[in-house]
């Protein structure tokens, strides 16, 4: 029974380069594979690591945003000042998601 997440393995050919790709299987038995299905397959890659970015983004935008409103409220109840400590940490917020979103950007651009 062969796995579907079976490694795919560059080789080059003897004293030459060529495009040979391999796949092994639970057996450990070597078979080759065309390089469409190579290809297809980084790009399926592709596309999981672009969905689990866009889903960290959201959690790195809304948790400073979400923090902060907790412990303002928290605060404020706990020392009886209404609205200071709960509209500090929101914005405290506020700039964590920008410093989260811009160094989100950087990773992704190089």
């Amino acid at each position: 029974m062969e796995s579907e997440d079976s490694p795919v393995v560059f080789s080059k050919g003897a004293g030459r380069i060529s495009k040979n790709f391999y796949k092994v299987n639970k057996r450990l038995e070597v078979k080759k594979v065309e390089e469409k299905d190579v290809l297809a397959h980084k790009k399926k890659e592709s596309l999981n690591l672009t969905l689990a970015r866009s889903v960290n983004l959201g959690y790195y935008l809304i948790a400073p945003l979400l923090l902060g409103l907790f412990f303002g409220y928290w605060l404020d109840q706990l020392f009886h000042t209404k609205p200071f400590f709960l509209l500090t940490l929101f914005f405290l917020g506020i700039v964590g998601c920008f410093y989260n979103l811009l160094k989100m950007v950087r990773e992704s651009s190089g």
